[in-house]
């Protein structure tokens, strides 16, 4: 009896845990919080936050490739994807976007 009340009891704990998780689904977990920079106001700061933020691939190279404030450029991509794009005859490109922020433009 005393092992069927504890498997109850736990069953009723891990089911309380499994709703709260759903839950609170809309909510950011406070260590991505921690992470990532808040959203910039300018370009000054967008290019600041940039070269603050150490931007690194899952092969360890960097990823920011160039942060221009001068000209107001900024490209991502790394040796890797360089390397491959310099091999292939035909790249095909979508440049299809919803939105951006109100100071970037995008160009492929």
């Amino acid at each position: 009896m005393k092992n069927a009340l504890i498997k109850i009891n736990r069953q009723k704990l891990s089911n309380s845990s499994k709703r709260k998780a759903q839950e609170a689904l809309h909510e950011r977990p406070a260590r991505r919080c921690s992470t990532i920079p808040t959203l910039p106001k300018t370009l000054i700061e967008t290019h600041n936050i940039l070269n603050n933020y150490n931007l690194m691939t899952n092969r360890g190279e960097q990823f920011l490739f160039i942060n221009s404030a001068e000209t107001n450029i900024i490209g991502f991509t790394c040796d890797t994807n360089l390397e491959v794009l310099r091999q292939m005859k035909t790249v095909f490109i979508d440049g299809t976007f919803k939105y951006y922020f109100c100071n970037y433009h995008c160009c492929l």
